[in-house]
């Protein structure tokens, strides 16, 4: 071809070879010659090139045709110049020629294409194309029963009979050379033609582009003027290389009315269709009677249109997510069988079930269903049937029955000369969407194999991202319990609770490791078959950095993850591409959320504790090795490695998916970042409104908010009264089905009178309710298509008494209640089926967030009798919250820093390093001493605290209390009692008042109140919460409150702690004294809650006495 050499060079994947130099097939031009290439399948998007080279003028270049039914392409030099003559189409003795204009015959290299486009054909010789349409409505080149032998330099002796145009037998034959026939034959991978016959011609006996070893699956092998090459463009742009579809219809382009003329479908979109943002590129949202149209006159000898067409069986593929759909079955995709007297197949969705029919002609009709299958989650669909062995249903590469169910006898198909033809519609047609309706659906990656796909590891690659688990939790013998892999601990690996969740593996660096087995050729074991990429994350602590240990291996076309002292690495091979990524500073005994992810365009990317870490390099990069393990190594390297390379380390929650991270976040399949949250602290009241910044929650009946230890609550009286909280359907907080990573439902509760039937909660339809029922608590949790239940004790809930209760949830992993932090019930399963019946009627009163009652309004209600506080409702399921420390569940961290003893110039404490600067001195204090501060220079230095809650608000997720007892003498302006630099607290004194200002890297807040009473002891607590704010109070009461103000900036600078000085320059020593300083790493409502300290007022007031100082107790 012209300019070949320059084209794949630009591609980057050649592999050249320079064999020898007779590379082409020579036709000597005799009366006889021609050069017989093998079947070329002329479907709507085929297309052939080919190179050729001549001093003739005129001749036969090349010829095909139907087998002399009707139609035939045909290419001839005429005086030097090159036409193409085509007839192609439903008229008669209709045919079209396109010239251009050479010369053609100056013994030069020349490329010619002919594409086609439905009823456009073009016609490219080097740099020029042109173009030609048909008129009609059958475009199909004769029928698809019928494929011929492509001829150049002429034809071998047939009858005329037996030739569509026979004027071609008796053009003057060819004299020159013609290499690199190519086919695009109605997939996206073109593929070489052979010679397989002739006369007069020489092929040069060179056997090297038909060795299956020469080039990559997915690429084409080229013969150039200095030997071969491998193209490997078409790979790169269809990445179809591990299961070629017949035909494959992204949704990526769009012109005219028409979807990917390249997709060999004679697809178009009625109406105005709206593209958004798919799982790869595009996807096509399909509402208000549009449809895709794959036009039945254009496909009628195709097995996508006709199952008889199918002996090797049929199979469709696609991405899918359904948008407000009803209880009513809907029709979303048909080629026929939706009709009692047509055949073909049929997609029906109603809210929780997708269905599939497939029938012949003959009216055996097969049904498969998947009963989980919520609106607004996408999903990756398989249908793949045969007579023999029946339809199955997959979805997300999971088979949704284990058995095909057996066919059914319906009315066979109207095969009357006078039967309509059937179209192939995704959405519907305006008749059918009159009889069905029409919900939405937003399709993407349509994929369809006329053959049956009966392996797991075909179906995984067929375009679903596949999820593998791995708990660490559960071993049988030496293996680990996980599904769809079979994970084998080989010599002391181990299980063990050290672990970030129930366990871990633990790896001890003598030879220990884990072995998944995992067949050769599929994504994780070439990353070159991946169509959305691969991400791999685990939890991992490192128990020894010293040289090189290897963490995960999948061989030399794989992915590595390794350590060199304290850096981290992940390498991937990509065809002839080595991508790397390292991080530093990695320490050992630490918790590490380790996400490795990779796609082919995006490349290599590393995450630490869900930030992004290390900058990615690529280099080229050459295979050396044959190791061929169907294996993946947890703590080895594929390689061979010496003793000391095995790692010492604990992984735990390890997934594999296989597509990048990106990908995953965006169809929602995982989770990153803090989940939403709802927060009804019940605190306020206007008339019978609860105060909320976000919903309006009425109350009926007259309730009251009361007081409890913290704070107000809502308290209902068991019989006309209750909250509602208004109805939340596009939401996961009213409607589960929108809830794809669980939720978390925390509670203080007070059960104030149990009985039969009492109805204490309900979320919503889709939801969550809390009833007590026959000497039992109930639990129950529905979403459309599914519904777990949890039985409690009546004990566990006594009447009268407060409890901390946690209702979690996840669509994988169950239903978990908690009291007090201690498991109490569960229903781990998957869920039994819940969907409704198709003739429901939906109610929105029982679609509404209730307290203190149930769904039912007129039946059999009996009101809730309960006391509600700071509810709190996430977004994601407990173990998510509190392995990436959003919630904190035991006690927190704290400090007693009691001012008893220095050493020195050290204030001693077990476990912080407190410098005391100017000799501060001791003082009889409220508990044996205080330290005693007189403006001159003297304070305390904590040194620098920036990675710690101390130091830095960012790291105080859970909220953070420092209380003392302070005794302040002489004011004057800017003294200084707290001070932890940007990005933390200061407690100040200026113009008679105390400053109080808190600082993160997105908020500040600020109280300022009248100077407290001089050498007076008094109690101060600053307590703050990202969420809930900050609070000061003194002497148990509170005296100030600051919800924040934005304050969206960088934070630098100093970050030591000081006691008696400002964190800059700027500022004096006060002149006060201080004791029983304390520090939690939570907010003070919380600490009192969970009784980790005591402010009950009766206690505090003894504490001022003097005969009570010493009942202090710290919990």
């Amino acid at each position: 071809m012209a300019n070949q050499t320059n084209r794949l060079t630009l591609v980057g994947l050649v592999i050249l070879c320079f064999c020898p130099l007779v590379s082409s097939v020579y036709l000597l031009g005799t009366e006889t010659s021609y050069a017989q290439f093998s079947l070329w399948n002329i479907c709507l998007n085929s297309s052939l090139s080919f190179s050729f080279k001549t001093s003739q003028q005129s001749a036969l270049l090349m010829y095909t045709d139907d087998n002399g039914v009707m139609d035939f392409f045909q290419i001839n030099l005429e005086e030097g110049i090159i036409s193409l003559t085509i007839k192609i189409s439903n008229q008669p003795d209709v045919s079209q020629t396109v010239k251009i204009v050479g010369p053609f015959h100056d013994n030069q290299w020349h490329s010619v294409t002919v594409k086609r486009n439905s009823e456009i054909t073009s016609f490219t010789v080097d740099q020029t194309t042109e173009h030609m349409r048909f008129e009609g409505t059958d475009f199909l080149f004769g029928s698809e029963k019928i494929h011929n032998y492509v001829y150049f330099g002429g034809m071998q002796e047939l009858d005329n009979s037996k030739v569509s145009n026979p004027e071609a037998k008796y053009s003057k034959r060819f004299k020159g050379f013609v290499r690199n026939v190519i086919y695009g034959n109605c997939s996206c991978i073109p593929v070489r033609a052979e010679v397989v016959g002739g006369i007069d011609m020489d092929d040069g006996d060179d056997e090297t582009c038909k060795k299956p070893s020469i080039c990559d699956k997915g690429c084409i092998c080229i013969r150039t003027d200095n030997g071969y090459g491998c193209d490997c463009v078409y790979r790169e742009t269809c990445l179809e290389v591990q299961q070629p579809a017949k035909y494959y219809l992204p949704m990526d382009v769009f012109s005219k009315g028409q979807l990917d003329p390249n997709s060999g479908l004679d697809a178009t979109v009625s109406g105005y269709p709206i593209f958004g943002q798919g799982v790869k590129n595009k996807a096509l949202y399909i509402q208000n009677n549009q449809h895709i149209r794959i036009n039945g006159l254009t496909h009628r000898f195709d097995c996508v249109m006709d199952l008889d067409l199918c002996p090797a069986g049929y199979t469709i593929s696609m991405w899918m997510s359904f948008r407000n759909p009803t209880y009513k079955r809907q029709l979303f995709m048909s080629s026929g069988a939706h009709l009692e007297n047509s055949h073909g197949i049929a997609m029906y969705y109603r809210k929780g079930v997708l269905e599939f029919v497939f029938r012949n002609k003959a009216g055996l009709e097969w049904t498969e269903k998947s009963m989980n299958i919520l609106p607004y989650h996408w999903y990756h669909v398989t249908a793949t049937w045969s007579k023999l062995q029946g339809l199955k249903l997959y979805v997300n590469g999971i088979n949704t029955h284990s058995k095909s169910q057996p066919p059914k006898q319906k009315k066979a198909a109207d095969s009357s000369p006078n039967s309509q033809p059937r179209h192939f519609y995704i959405g519907c047609s305006d008749t059918q969407c009159a009889k069905f309706g029409q919900g939405i659906i937003i399709v993407d990656e349509f994929r369809f194999w006329p053959k049956y796909v009966s392996t797991k590891r075909e179906l995984r690659q067929l375009g679903a991202i596949f999820h593998y688990y791995l708990n660490m939790d559960k071993q049988h013998r030496n293996e680990l319990d996980v599904k769809y892999l079979d994970a084998k601990l080989h010599d002391n690996a181990m299980l063990s609770l050290d672990s970030k969740l129930g366990k871990a593996l633990h790896l001890g660096g003598k030879g220990d490791y884990v072995s998944l087995k995992h067949k050769r050729g599929t994504c994780l074991k070439d990353t070159s078959k991946c169509m959305y990429g691969f991400m791999i994350s685990t939890w991992i602590k490192f128990k020894n950095l010293s040289g090189k240990h290897y963490y995960m291996s999948s061989g030399p076309k794989g992915f590595t993850i390794y350590s060199v002292d304290n850096e981290l690495f992940a390498k991937v091979i990509n065809n002839n591409q080595l991508w790397k990524v390292w991080t530093g500073n990695i320490k050992t005994g630490e918790w590490y959320f380790l996400e490795i992810s990779f796609h082919m365009k995006s490349g290599l990317s590393m995450y630490l504790n869900q930030r992004l870490v290390g900058s990615p390099t690529v280099s080229s990069h050459k295979i050396i090795g044959s190791i061929q393990q169907d294996e993946i190594y947890i703590g080895q390297n594929m390689e061979a490695m010496s003793s000391t390379m095995f790692p010492e380390v604990a992984i735990d929650e390890m997934d594999i998916y296989l597509a990048d991270r990106d990908t995953l976040i965006f169809i929602d399949f995982i989770q990153r970042g803090r989940p939403n949250i709802y927060y009804f602290p019940f605190e306020r009241m206007v008339g019978q409104r609860i105060s909320h910044p976000s919903i309006r929650i009425q109350s009926y009946g007259n309730p009251h908010l009361v007081t409890r230890k913290i704070g107000k609550a809502i308290q209902l009286n068991g019989r006309s009264q209750y909250i509602d909280v208004n109805e939340h359907p596009r939401m996961c907080l009213g409607n589960l089905d929108l809830c794809p990573h669980g939720f978390l439902m925390s509670m203080w509760l007070r059960l104030n009178k149990t009985l039969n039937n009492m109805d204490y909660f309900s979320t919503a339809l889709n939801g969550l309710s809390f009833k007590y029922i026959n000497g039992k608590f109930k639990f129950s949790l529905s979403t459309s298509s599914r519904k777990w239940t949890a039985i409690v004790d009546s004990k566990e809930i006594p009447e009268g008494e407060w409890r901390f209760i946690e209702i979690s949830w996840h669509p994988t992993t169950g239903l978990v209640i908690y009291n007090n932090n201690r498991l109490i019930a569960l229903d781990n399963s998957h869920g039994v089926n819940a969907v409704k019946k198709t003739n429901y009627k939906y109610n929105t009163y029982e679609d509404r967030f209730y307290l203190g009652k149930g769904k039912d309004l007129v039946g059999n209600t009996v009101f809730g009798a309960v006391t509600f506080d700071d509810i709190k409702y996430w977004f994601g399921d407990r173990n998510y919250l509190l392995m990436h420390g959003y919630i904190k569940r035991g006690r927190p961290t704290n400090y007693l820093i009691d001012m008893d003893k220095i050493d020195g110039n050290v204030l001693t404490h077990d476990k912080l390093y407190i410098m005391a600067e100017g000799n501060p001195h001791q003082i009889p204090g409220r508990i044996g001493y205080a330290l005693n501060f007189n403006e001159s220079g003297q304070y305390l230095n904590f040194g620098r605290l920036d990675d710690v809650c101390f130091g830095n608000l960012d790291k105080c997720t859970h909220g953070f209390l420092l209380s003392s007892w302070m005794k302040f003498g002489n004011y004057h302006n800017n003294m200084h009692y707290f001070a932890s630099g940007d990005g933390g607290i200061s407690m100040y004194q200026d113009n008679g008042y105390l400053h109080v200002i808190f600082i993160n890297s997105k908020k500040k807040w600020k109280i300022q109140v009248p100077n407290p009473e001089m050498d007076t002891w008094h109690f101060v607590e600053l307590s703050w919460h990202p969420d809930t704010g900050l609070k000061m109070y003194i002497n148990n009461e509170l005296v100030g409150y600051s919800e924040g103000v934005n304050f969206d900036r960088s934070l630098t600078g100093n970050k030591e702690f000081y006691i008696g000085a400002p964190s800059t320059g700027y500022g004096a020593n006060p002149n006060f004294a201080i004791d029983e300083m304390e520090i939690w790493y939570g907010n003070r409502d919380n600490l009192v809650a969970f009784d980790y300290i005591n402010r009950d007022k009766k206690v505090f007031a003894c504490l001022h006495s003097n005969v009570c100082v010493y009942l202090i107790v710290y919990l």
